[in-house]
């Protein structure tokens, strides 16, 4: 999910810019993104402490992938491609907070300090993987390959967490 991210928030304005939005409507592009994630912070954290972390995370990254294809259907600059954006954002900005809490869930205080490291490290890993591999899909595939490398990246954890699941 790292990798999303690190798409999104590395190459998002990027890949606004390269579909003709205005530098104003590309700041209301990356503003969805990170709207969506803020209103869906609480609910789905909330939601986690209810059903589960593994199956939110699981429902979430699923989501969030159908979320992405659909996206790259929308005309660029009207409402519902506003709208489609912010929930993108909103299925894959709160995934760190979900992971960091589903791994705390299965260690002791004294752990958890050494364990939000390695978060944050495999974290800013997978970040700092998303751009260079977004560019070379646009390069490769076009624009649209923007929502591609999300929705592979979301769906790559959903099943990963549905084989976890197994285990």
């Amino acid at each position: 999910s790292s990798i999303s991210i690190g798409s999104i928030f590395g190459i998002g304005a990027v890949y606004a810019a390269s579909i003709g939005l205005s530098v104003r409507e590309i700041s209301f592009f990356m503003g969805a993104i990170i709207l969506g994630g803020a209103i869906m912070q609480f609910p789905l954290g909330r939601m986690s402490d209810l059903l589960g972390r593994r199956r939110v995370i699981i429902g979430t990254c699923a989501a969030g992938a159908v979320v992405a294809v659909f996206a790259s259907q929308y005309e660029a600059g009207t409402w519902q491609f506003y709208v489609i954006i912010t929930l993108v954002g909103a299925l894959s900005t709160p995934l760190y907070s979900l992971c960091a809490a589903h791994t705390n869930d299965y260690l002791n205080p004294s752990q958890m300090v050494a364990a939000s490291g390695t978060l944050v490290l495999v974290s800013g890993i997978g970040a700092t993987m998303g751009p260079p591999i977004t560019t070379f899909a646009m390069e490769q595939f076009g624009a649209q390959a923007f929502y591609y490398t999300i929705t592979a990246s979301l769906a790559l954890v959903a099943v990963f967490g549905l084989w976890r699941s197994t285990r």
